[in-house]
């Protein structure tokens, strides 16, 4: 087994001491302040209502399950541009046809209202085609900085 000399990675001495720290300490409840700035936004988007089941509780393994379905598409796209890179424009509309499996889907698997069922399919889309594209871009920008 192989020792690392540890003392190659650690601080100079005197680069940073407790007296070069003038900011007092506090303590942040992340939970409690994105609950705050959260629900404001999930109350104007309207889908702050859960899906309820027979007994009462949420059912977020339906939720799941949807989502995976509806993004089964986005999948295999991003699988498909990495193959063949000039498919990127046609892939680029072939998204859309998350709208088409959330409609399906809104009314088979969730059990939407057929009156709420347009507006659960237009929410449900923006988020499932959003969502991915955001994170991509997040973690391409962290990849950069961190490199």
């Amino acid at each position: 087994m192989t020792k690392l000399n540890l003392q190659l990675f650690a601080a100079q001495e005197g680069v940073t001491t407790t007296a070069s720290i003038t900011a007092q300490a506090r303590e942040i409840d992340f939970v409690t302040s994105f609950t705050k700035s959260i629900q404001p936004l999930l109350d104007i988007l309207g889908i702050s209502r859960p899906i309820k089941k027979a007994n009462g509780t949420t059912h977020i393994p339906l939720v799941q399950q949807f989502a995976g379905y509806a993004l089964v598409v986005s999948f295999m796209l991003k699988i498909i541009i990495g193959i063949l890179p000039d498919f990127s424009i046609i892939a680029l509309l072939l998204q859309f046809y998350i709208v088409y499996v959330v409609w399906e889907g809104s009314a088979i698997l969730m059990k939407i209202a057929e009156k709420d069922r347009l507006r659960f399919t237009i929410l449900s889309s923006m988020l499932l085609i959003a969502c991915p594209a955001v994170i991509e871009f997040v973690f391409n920008k962290l990849t950069v900085v961190l490199n």
